[in-house]
């Protein structure tokens, strides 16, 4: 089955006014053949607001550049183009969940430029929407890493979950993961 919305390009005139999704090959070929529930539900918005939906692999010479022409577009994959009209989109740790972001994704997105402010968020909106996709999640045993399933523990007095994020290139944490588990000034505690 291919995608419902979006049509492949590979020319690089498109009408203004237009959608185009930038993507390389991997998440081309998904949203293509309409495996990607996001880009479906996005482009038959878009669809239904009279904007054409266009689809390109990032990587292909004849691919317009996502720099120029007065089309929206989205970014799908590593690619970091920023500019007017340029959005980047990829799955959220929260699977279910995406950003859509001008500035990028994970540390890359423009919510690392922005102070909380627990004000600006309605407590109750907030806990029951919080209580929905938790009981959704944990009644489904969802994650995006595949999971072994539920079992009942027994009671503890802490949990700590860890990463192994000491091989990225360039860190984006404060702590490796020694000193999350074990702080430096603690005393008497065994690995």
């Amino acid at each position: 089955m291919t995608s419902k919305v979006f049509e492949p390009i590979y020319a690089a005139s498109l009408p203004e006014g237009s959608l185009i999704v930038h993507a390389d090959k991997g998440w081309h070929d998904h949203i293509l053949w309409g495996k990607c529930d996001f880009f479906e539900k996005l482009g038959l918005a878009a669809q239904e607001r009279g904007i054409a939906t266009f689809l390109v692999r990032a990587d292909s010479l004849s691919a317009p550049s996502p720099l120029e022409g007065p089309q929206k577009r989205i970014m799908v994959g590593p690619r970091r183009f920023r500019g007017p009209n340029i959005f980047h989109a990829f799955p959220a740790y929260i699977k279910g969940f995406w950003y859509l972001d001008p500035q990028g994704y994970f540390w890359n997105s423009s919510m690392m430029t922005k102070q909380f402010d627990p004000d600006s968020v309605d407590p109750d909106t907030a806990t029951a929407f919080f209580s929905r996709v938790s009981r959704w999640r944990i009644r489904n045993n969802i994650s995006q890493r595949k999971q072994s399933p539920a079992t009942d523990l027994p009671a503890a007095d802490v949990a700590v979950f860890v990463q192994d994020i000491e091989l990225y290139n360039d860190p984006v944490h404060h702590l490796t993961t020694r000193e999350m588990v074990i702080p430096p000034d603690s005393k008497g505690l065994h690995e």
